[in-house]
């Protein structure tokens, strides 16, 4: 079971803020939280959308989906570095863009799959559609 602590001291793990293994302090704790809660709602409003609802405790289960933590702990350490004016290291800038792009082709691979209309979409070759891409000029 991944807590919402878990996602936030692994972004301030990635950062040096704690120790591999360290426990946030209260005001880390609330830094963590909340920071976490802005960043999903935002990626909410970018229509990155994870089914997240603000969080009010450090030790509830998170609503992330598993193969979303990466991305977002990655994101969220980015977003912690300049809360506690420390730098952002190459590699986890890459992981941070990274694991957003994974996270939005798997929405949108998701939407595709819940039964999208593509039969707007030329159909090619091997099925006759209306336009020869071969011919029409």
């Amino acid at each position: 079971m991944t807590t919402n602590r878990v996602i936030y001291q692994d972004a301030m793990e990635k950062i040096g803020v704690l120790e591999e293994g360290g426990t946030a302090s209260s005001a880390q704790d609330t830094t963590g939280l909340n920071e976490l809660n802005r960043m999903m709602n935002e990626w909410r409003i970018r229509d990155i959308d994870l089914n997240w609802f603000p969080q009010d405790t450090a030790s509830a289960e998170t609503p992330l989906p598993n193969w979303a933590e990466s991305g977002v702990i990655a994101n969220l350490a980015v977003r912690l570095a300049g809360e506690y004016r420390v730098p952002v290291w190459p590699a986890l800038d890459d992981a941070a863009k990274t694991g957003l792009q994974a996270i939005k082709t798997v929405l949108m691979n998701v939407e595709l799959e819940e039964g999208q209309d593509m039969s707007h979409m030329n159909q090619g070759l091997g099925i006759r559609s209306r336009y020869d891409i071969v011919n029409d000029v």
